[in-house]
This record gives structure tokens, C-alpha cells and sequence, in this order.
């Protein structure tokens, strides 16, 4: 089709290879605003935890929007084949609970939500890189395969390692559920209704509505 995706990777089509994705590297181009704005965040989470009465639950912490915002950058994809890509990216923090934060060797890191530009891979334009934690780790990768099997929609899950500025940590990579989802699968493109987090996790312990069942939806 005319409006198809086209792959930009060294001008090899990895779609039909059979390698595999070893390394994602990023490298966001303004740096050090990124480094402030993830400092920010961990400071902000720190003074929250630290006035919490729980050692596990932090029912007034969410990640707010204005950590949220997008920074261009390059994105450079290592598969087994020896096979380099590069692309031109916008790269955010994603989630919206404090189990999207960690620290690795002193580094703050966080799940990254991934847009590409100018390319994809395996036909995949958006992806996110969550820290393992935040999804039980391998327990993720097996209920994503297992519903694959089992011939319900499933998005591409699996284990990859990351490289964010310099500093690598382990993540799990997923894509986003749009419209190349839905190709991958086998499906017409059509209309995507996923849970609205407005009304759900975006809010603060004491702000659900769990007294009037609430549970909206919006078109992803």
C-alpha cells in the first residue's frame, strides 16, 4: 500500500530476517535536559515516599505529565546478525506509578516510551522499554507469549538489553498497540479501545470512583 512504512536500516529490510534484537541504544540530543528532567522526577518521588506511611504503597504519587515530554533523539538497533540501524526518534518517560522508576549502579533510569521517525523495526514504529520490575519481569514475556499461542492479540514482548546515554540496564520490550499491531496480527486497520488512565491509576488513592464503577474507554 501507498501509505505503507518504509524501513530505514542501512537500506536492509530486516522485516523477514530471522535475527534477532540484541541492544537498543539512545541517545537523547539534549542530554543534560534530559538528565534534569529525570533527576526531577526521582527528587519528586523521594520527598512523596518519604511522607508516605507505607513501605510498599505510595497512594499520592503519580508520574506527572511535565516529566512526560518528548525529546528528540537517535535510536540505534543491534541485531544478532551484526545488522546496525539507526533512527531518528522522540523518546519519553512513560508509566504512571513509582514501579516505572528505578536506580542502576547509582544511575536514575525509567520505562521509555519510543517513537520513530523515519523507519521501524520489524514494522514496528512505536514500542515502549518498561523496567522489568514494573511488569514482574519474566512473568510479562510468558503471558504475552502464552496469549499469542492461545490465538489472542498479543503485542511483541521479549527481553532486551538497553543503553540510555551511556548507561545500560536490562528492559522489556513491547509495542505499542496501533495500527501495525493490528497488521501483525493479521487484521484489517480499524478502530483500537484501550481502558482510559484518566480515571483509573492516573489518580490518587483518595480521587477513584470504585463507588460508581466507573470504567470509561478511548480510542488508542
Amino acid at each position: 500500500p501507498s501509505d505503507s512504512i518504509k524501513s530505514f536500516c542501512l537500506g536492509k529490510n530486516t522485516e523477514n530476517d530471522n535475527s534477532k534484537i540484541e541492544k537498543i541504544e539512545i541517545k537523547v540530543n539534549k542530554n543534560k535536559i534530559w538528565a534534569k528532567n529525570l533527576l526531577n522526577l526521582h527528587v519528586n518521588f523521594q520527598r512523596e515516599k518519604s511522607q508516605s506511611q507505607h513501605n510498599n504503597w505510595f497512594p499520592n504519587f503519580r508520574i506527572s505529565d511535565k516529566f512526560k515530554k518528548k525529546y528528540k533523539s537517535k535510536v540505534y538497533i543491534n541485531y544478532s546478525n551484526s545488522t546496525k540501524c539507526v533512527f531518528n526518534s522522540y523518546v519519553r518517560i512513560t508509566g504512571d506509578l513509582w514501579w516505572h522508576l528505578g536506580w542502576n549502579k547509582g544511575t536514575p533510569i525509567t520505562s521509555l516510551n519510543v517513537e520513530l521517525i523515519d523507519g521501524h523495526v520489524e514494522n514496528i514504529t512505536r514500542f515502549k522499554m518498561l523496567l522489568p520490575a514494573s511488569r514482574y519481569g519474566s512473568n510479562e514475556i510468558f503471558t504475552s507469549t502464552l496469549l499469542k499461542k492461545l490465538n489472542f492479540l498479543s503485542p511483541r514482548t521479549f527481553f532486551v538489553k538497553g543503553k540510555i546515554n551511556g548507561f545500560t540496564s536490562d528492559y522489556i520490550f513491547q509495542e505499542d498497540l496501533r495500527k501495525e499491531f493490528l497488521e501483525n496480527s493479521g487484521l484489517k486497520e480499524g478502530p483500537i479501545l484501550e481502558g482510559d488512565e484518566r480515571f483509573t491509576v492516573s489518580l490518587k488513592d483518595n480521587e477513584h470512583l470504585y463507588d460508581k464503577k466507573t470504567n470509561l474507554s478511548k480510542l488508542a
